[in-house]
């Protein structure tokens, strides 16, 4: 009896001992692998805002070249479309000689703003009267002053302007201005002739053919 018992454990632990060599070997633990965080993607660049075209800054005195081509093409042409009286200037445009007449851009009265005069450009240290007076004055050409050649204007050096008229041509009589704001109001300056400036005026006709 104790020798079938002791055969039974035997076999017991012969069967636990097989039974632990045929399990399977643990499975192996998988390391994940590292991952790479995702490269940073950089920001598009800012388009760059379209600059506007550069706008062409008008000419102000515009009205004056207007009107010194149109003077021009009247001289040229011998005024036969428009007449100096069209154009509210001198009478002194129609007459013989209107070949020495020019034009001059020049601040009168230190604003800043360039009145047009025109006016007859003369060789040596001869008088150069100015007969039509043009201003810009809130975006319109006025007309201050106009003259012929017994009744004209002289420039002096302190900005003052002379009227010199006469009745015959012999006698002549003065009269001084002050030039403010596209107005000519009477002074009192008592220069004499000595002291007109001469003025360089830029012929109509220089050039022409």
């Amino acid at each position: 009896m104790k020798k079938r018992l002791f055969l039974i454990l035997c076999l017991f632990a012969l069967a636990l001992s097989l039974a632990a060599c045929s399990s399977p070997p643990p499975a192996p633990t998988l390391t994940p692998e590292p991952t790479s965080e995702p490269a940073e993607t950089e920001a598009p660049a800012a388009t760059p805002e379209p600059t506007p075209p550069a706008q062409e800054t008008p000419d102000p005195y515009l009205l004056y070249w207007e009107l010194i081509d149109k003077v021009t093409k009247g001289l040229r042409d011998g005024w036969t479309e428009t007449k100096p009286a069209d154009l509210g200037i001198s009478d002194a445009f129609a007459r013989p000689g209107a070949e020495e007449l020019g034009w001059l851009m020049r601040d009168l009265n230190g604003d800043g703003v360039d009145e047009l005069l025109f006016g007859r450009s003369r060789e040596g240290d001869e008088l150069t009267p100015t007969f039509d007076i043009f201003c810009l004055l809130g975006g319109t050409l006025t007309h201050p002053a106009t003259g012929w050649e017994y009744n004209c204007w002289y420039l002096l050096p302190d900005g003052m302007l002379v009227n010199e008229w006469s009745n015959d041509g012999y006698d002549h009589y003065h009269s001084p201005y002050g030039y403010f704001n596209g107005s000519l109001l009477p002074g009192f300056n008592s220069a004499g002739r000595d002291q007109y400036l001469k003025l360089e005026f830029q012929r109509f006709t220089e050039g022409e053919t």
